[in-house]
């Protein structure tokens, strides 16, 4: 897949189609209406019916019994997609002619399911374990040119199948479990598999069982078995159209590349030399964080909201998070005020009396309950706190009293738990802080424009443009609710993405922190492929309005959407992050944690000014470093995920009285939606 520099060598899950000749006629007829199709299908079924745009194609035992309405002459290079569903259409129809030993369906991907063993042998009372395989059939370009192929990933399946007598019988409470009504069957959810799991106190055995079956090495053995097992020894039983044959599946391994871990800046840029003795929260604590200067005279004020039935459990734990506050973000004890508001327990009443008791908070923490997790955001302490506050300017810190609880009696056993840690870094960010950066590999005259999204209720797109970022990793943009829309809908995404790039790149032309007498550079961090109806067309506006200025701009389309996966059999677990595979110019992965063959993939949009893969590479793992959720490694970069989380806080507020953040105005540098 890469040229034949010696450097690590990684297993891909990409197989190349070898087929026996490039060029084929094929019968169509055109298509109609989908009612058409489906009587086409179930009137042939001999043959096989692919359609693509106008043309359903056909083929089979005995395509001479229909009508064509023409012929036409596909090439592999420059019809490779319909190529691929041909071939796709042919494999799978041994599948879907088995129903006993196969579920087979098809959404994104193809998805097959092998049904005739339980994979836990019988391990699990009421739940059976299958092997799950989804493929996506595509062209791929390397090496100069188009290759056919398919990836193929797996996965663990866990079918619950007991009826609801069964349940009744084995003594599982399952009022709360939907049932079919026909059969009596348990309809598959999680709360299912957790009821099962509960009663029968396989918890545990069961989490150890998914880690050993869903492990890299196992899904490398898993995929290379079917692919032999279903595709390579099937291949002459495959009935392709025109005499076309597959000779083989070709495996492709490709060349990766280990990235230095990005360094973090501190107080004063300073980068201590005990890496490996030290970890990052001790680093900020020997340090200083990197805002220090900020705190070290600003009084802070926290309010906090607590049933009085738990007040000295949460005494105690906000003790730890002060000691933590003051510890390692060196936050001076004397300039702790608090506000102290106690309810009368957790029910949504309680919470709604608080609201104007808080006035003159910087941050207000709430203590809520695990319960609330389940609720609606109409009916949720949390999202409604959340939003009322945010509407004063005030930001909210949430944490559950079991959360609370099980810290303190962690800490009475000497168990480790680190929530007193990850909570202050939370309240250190929403107050606008920032206990590392990352150190630049050079100086850098850009901007990051991170966009991200969730859907809404009806599955729709709702898109969050809220972060820009400076090149070291400064957040900037987040004062502008209620003057521009940061969450949107996919109908006016491109005109407010619009609007935020002009005033805020004219703010920071005037502000200094463009350099406008040398070229700056303006990169897109995008959770989806460009589209030359928004992005790209909002940036012609965007080059109309400041042509009197020279700057480069990339677009990149940053995910983990997608069916690649990469097997590092020679690499250390614990050294597989940073691990960077180029596939060409403008398409890379790099693993961004070390527990999963799903790498992140970067794919820079061809139309962008400016082409480097692997400066941006570079970037996307820097930005991966910047996330101050916790101290854990983080398996996105703060571009993507900060925009998905506001965007899915916006979702949440829009089922409150239909608010979507109107009346916020949060400071430039306030990570509120973390």
């Amino acid at each position: 897949m890469l040229n034949k520099t010696p450097m690590n060598t990684i297993a891909s899950n990409f197989y190349e189609i070898i087929i026996s000749k490039n060029e084929m006629k094929l019968p169509y007829i055109l298509y109609v209406d989908a009612e058409q199709l489906e009587n086409l299908r179930n009137t042939h079924p001999n043959l096989t019916f692919t359609k693509n745009k106008d043309k359903i194609f056909y083929w089979g035992t005995n395509d001479n019994i229909l009508k064509e309405d023409g012929v036409k002459l596909l090439n592999a290079t420059f019809n490779s997609y319909i190529f691929l569903r041909i071939i796709e259409k042919s494999l799978f129809k041994q599948f879907y002619l088995d129903a006993d030993r196969f579920k087979c369906k098809k959404k994104i991907y193809y998805k097959v399911i092998l049904l005739e063993q339980d994979i836990s042998d019988n391990q699990f009372k009421g739940l059976r374990f299958h092997k799950c395989f989804s493929f996506n059939f595509q062209p791929l370009f390397f090496n100069n040119q188009i290759h056919l192929g398919l990836t193929i990933s797996y996965s663990v399946k866990e079918v619950p199948y007991w009826t609801k007598s069964e349940f009744i019988a084995h003594g599982v409470e399952c009022n709360n479990l939907d049932f079919d009504e026909e059969t009596g069957i348990v309809f598959n959810s999680l709360k299912t598999i957790l009821c099962l799991a509960k009663h029968f106190n396989y918890t545990n055995a069961r989490k150890l069982k998914l880690d050993t079956l869903n492990s890299i090495e196992n899904e490398h053995k898993e995929i290379n078995a079917f692919i032999q097992t279903f595709f390579i020894n099937n291949k002459k039983l495959i009935l392709l159209p025109n005499e076309l044959e597959i000779t083989d599946f070709k495996h492709y391994s490709a060349d990766s590349k280990l990235l230095s871990e990005p360094e973090s800046y501190f107080y004063k840029g300073k980068y201590p030399n005990f890496e490996n003795t030290y970890n990052k929260r001790q680093k900020i604590g020997f340090n200083k964080p990197f805002s220090y200067d900020e705190f070290e005279n600003k009084p802070i004020r926290i309010g906090v909201i607590y049933p009085k039935t738990d007040y000295s459990s949460i005494s105690n734990f906000f003790k730890s998070v002060q000691d933590e506050l003051i510890s390692t973000l060196k936050i001076k004890k004397e300039n702790f005020q608090y506000d102290k508001i106690e309810i009368d327990d957790y029910t949504l009443e309680s919470y709604q009396e608080t609201i104007s008791q808080v006035k003159k908070s910087d941050i207000v923490i709430i203590v809520i309950t695990k319960e609330h997790e389940s609720l609606l955001p109409s009916l949720s302490p949390y999202f409604f706190c959340k939003l009322k506050f945010l509407e004063q300017g005030l930001n909210v810190q949430d944490i559950q009293i079991e959360q609370i609880k099980k810290y303190l009696q962690d800490k009475k056993t000497g168990i480790a738990n680190y929530s007193p840690h990850n909570l202050a870094l939370n309240i250190y960010a929403k107050l606008g802080g920032m206990a590392w950066t990352i150190k630049p590999n050079d100086p850098k005259n850009e901007l990051i424009i991170g966009v991200g999204a969730t859907t809404d209720q009806e599955g729709q797109p709702m898109m969050g443009l809220a972060t820009i970022f400076r090149g070291d990793g400064k957040y900037l943009f987040g004062n502008l609710f209620g003057q521009i829309n940061t969450v949107t809908s996919m109908d006016s995404y491109r005109n407010d993405l619009q609007k935020i790039l002009i005033n805020n790149i004219q703010k920071y032309i005037q502000d200094g922190i463009i350099e406008t007498r040398k070229p700056f550079h303006l990169i897109f961090h995008i959770f989806k492929p460009t589209g030359k109806d928004n992005e790209i067309k909002a940036l012609e506006n965007v080059i109309n309005q400041f042509s009197n200025y020279t700057f480069d701009y990339t677009f990149v389309h940053i995910g983990d959407g997608h069916n690649y996966r990469f097997f590092a059999q020679n690499i250390d677990r614990k050294n597989r992050r940073g691990l960077y595979v180029k596939v060409n110019d403008i398409l890379g992965f790099l693993c961004l944690t070390s527990i999963s063959s799903n790498f992140c993939k970067i794919e820079i949009d061809k139309r962008s000014s400016k082409i480097d893969l692997e400066a941006i590479t570079k970037q996307v793992y820097e930005f991966a470093e910047l996330s101050h959720t916790s101290y854990n490694k983080s398996g996105k970069p703060v571009t993507i995920k900060y925009p998905n989380l506001m965007a899915s806080f916006a979702e949440k507020f829009g089922q409150i009285n239909g608010s979507y953040l109107k009346k916020i105005q949060m400071s430039d540098n306030s990570l509120w939606f973390i």
